[in-house]
């Protein structure tokens, strides 16, 4: 065994273990490693790797591995290029709310892998991935003991995972359970999720979501459940920041938040969004951005505020290119406070289109009578309809419970309103007249929209395939619905309006999760 190897072992009381039983090594040299009653790892200091040193323990086809980390942490010094590998290990105590657990940053073809593992009372996990370096983070459970600081502002809350880098390879981050804080991913190239349920992950606590902030990001088959945080006004289950513009978001179930989607850069597609908390579902999705078939939708009334501004509210001066095409939005009627409008767009704000959407749902209820599915923001007047609109034509609006339903307080340039083409011409059903409403005629009542629970989401025995197609067949239309086939056709033949067709469009893939 090499003499810098013993020099570290003497001061651990046990290091680690590969395989816990096989071999490890710490360094270019290989050595024979401890027994398998040796599966119990105490720090007493830091695991501080440099060169191209290894770390290794445990092992994916056995369990019994322990790491004690009694606050020390496992991190990398210098240019590290070589790997740590940690498999099928019980880790408790690693880091603190000011050490972080885990901190490596990789360099040349090195590469971290964290699988099959479980975080108890640690601090943050951090990876940092250079050249083309990889990073394999599957199937771990980062408890609600979780040592990283929240705080009521979203900026100062801690990342119980983050990512940095620039590294372009392949990244992987799957089939987790995290219950407390946000995991942020700053470098490219990541798979959140994937194809299939087991490598969903599922994200239920205190101020539990994701946050991107690179390109090249992959969101797909995710859960997420925001729980209440103390005070808090800013926290989101998605939140997009302004240099990631192209994000694909796919096959997602997110709950809760002040806004439950805050920013967004890129395509959002076949989500179910549910359950704004104040500002919107979907708050500022930024320039060439396309959200369509999306189910945005209320199963309970706002937590702690009198009611949610908007639907979709876009502001900051968000101008150019953004696309809102068959979502279906369905305010949930008065008991969820959906009072301002369903999409909202500020001054300084373009809408370059809103087509084949079903807008249901909505009390529009205002004490300044300025209420109407489509407006301006709520501070603003409505008359005359501020022309912040490139294309808006064959949607839906029902919204009964409202005492006098305006479809549109904002206006196409040079268009005029349910004469034109572009200009809800042939919203349903073509050719009616001004605000008319029509039922969207769907194959089940949303009454009981949410009748799974957070236990057996965590266990397993409710997945994201099955919470979205129990809602595409409650919001698939009957027979006879003036939804079918009546949505723009320069997107599909027999396009239908809102989120769920009759499965025979290419992008009618709502509730297909997994399939």
């Amino acid at each position: 065994m090499p003499s810098f190897t013993r020099s570290i072992l003497s001061q651990l009381a046990v290091l680690a273990c590969a395989a816990c039983g096989g071999d490890y090594w710490l360094g270019g040299a290989q050595g024979t490693g401890p027994t398998a009653s040796d599966d119990l790892h105490e720090l007493t200091e830091d695991v501080v790797l440099s060169g191209d040193q290894n770390y290794e323990a445990g092992s994916a086809n056995r369990s019994g591995c322990r790491i004690v980390g009694h606050g020390h942490s496992i991190r990398s010094k210098g240019t590290w290029t070589g790997h740590v590998s940690i498999r099928g290990c019980e880790l408790t105590g690693l880091g603190s709310a000011e050490t972080e657990a885990i901190s490596l940053t990789t360099h040349g073809a090195g590469y971290t892998t964290i699988e099959d593992s479980r975080f108890d009372a640690s601090g943050t996990i951090h990876v940092a991935s250079y050249d083309a370096t990889t990073v394999s983070f599957r199937n771990n459970v980062i408890l609600p003991s979780s040592s990283v600081t929240l705080d009521p502002s979203f900026d100062a809350t801690i990342p119980v995972f983050r990512a940095d880098g620039d590294s372009e390879a392949p990244k992987l981050f799957q089939g987790n359970r995290i219950y407390r804080s946000t995991s942020w991913f700053r470098s490219p190239a990541w798979l959140i999720g994937g194809d299939s349920d087991r490598e969903s992950n599922i994200l239920i606590g205190l101020r539990v979501g994701f946050a991107l902030d690179a390109s090249r990001l992959v969101l797909r088959g995710n859960y997420v459940h925001n729980l209440p945080f103390p005070d808090s006004g800013d926290e989101s289950t998605l939140t997009v920041l302004y240099s990631a513009n192209d994000v694909l978001a796919e096959h997602n179930v997110l709950r809760h938040g002040t806004w439950v989607i805050r920013g967004f850069g890129g395509e959002l597609r076949y989500n179910a969004i549910l359950d704004a908390d104040n500002a919107a579902w979907l708050e500022q999705p930024f320039e060439n951005s396309k959200v369509h078939h999306n189910l945005f939708f209320m199963c309970e009334p706002p937590r702690g505020s009198d009611g949610v501004y908007a639907g979709i509210e876009l502001v900051n001066a968000r101008a150019k290119g953004i696309e809102l095409f068959n979502n279906t939005l369905d305010g949930g009627g008065p008991a969820m406070q959906m009072w301002n409008s369903a999409v909202s767009v500020v001054d300084g704000c373009f809408l370059d289109s809103l087509r084949s959407n079903a807008i249901f749902g909505f009390p529009l209820e205002r004490n300044d009578h300025g209420e109407a599915s489509i407006r301006p923001g709520i501070t603003e007047r409505i008359d005359p309809p501020a022309k912040r609109l490139g294309y808006a034509d064959y949607n839906l609006f029902f919204n009964p419970d409202a005492g006098a339903p305006r479809n549109y307080a904002l206006a196409v340039a040079n268009h005029t309103l349910r004469t034109d083409a572009g200009f809800a011409l042939h919203d349903a059903r073509s050719g009616g007249p001004v605000d008319q409403q029509l039922e969207p005629g769907l194959a089940a009542s949303n009454a009981d929209c949410f009748p799974f629970s957070d236990d057996d989401i965590k266990s397993g025995s409710v997945t994201v395939s099955r919470m979205l197609a129990a809602w595409r067949a409650v919001y698939t239309p009957r027979a006879g619905s003036p939804l079918i086939g009546a949505g723009d056709p320069a997107d599909a033949r027999n396009n239908p309006i809102g989120a769920i067709g009759d499965g025979t469009q290419a992008n009618d893939r709502f509730g297909m999760f997994g399939r």
